[in-house]
């Protein structure tokens, strides 16, 4: 499971990057959601204990809110984060 989990920059105009530490190898889902529900973006990886970081290209999203959840196993994290033009 995560030790912590940091959304930088927020807000976001170009990229935004998702830091965290695996306490073991793991599959790590996400999904980005905009503020009206509509996924936005999805995927899988496996990805080995230790520092991690995930980008993620927002210049195609629209300004607003958004919500990031990572799951680890039965671990849910989720985040809010703007995007701004």
């Amino acid at each position: 499971f995560f030790q912590e989990l940091n959304v930088y920059p927020n807000p976001a105009s170009d990229v935004i990057s998702v830091a965290y530490d695996l306490q073991e190898s793991s599959e790590v889902r996400f999904t980005i959601y905009d503020a009206l529900g509509k996924l936005v973006q999805e995927g899988v990886e496996v990805q080995n204990s230790g520092e991690q970081k995930l980008t993620f290209n927002t210049q195609e999203y629209s300004a607003g809110q958004y919500v990031l959840t990572l799951i680890v196993d039965e671990n849910i994290v989720t985040k809010r984060f703007d995007v701004v033009k």
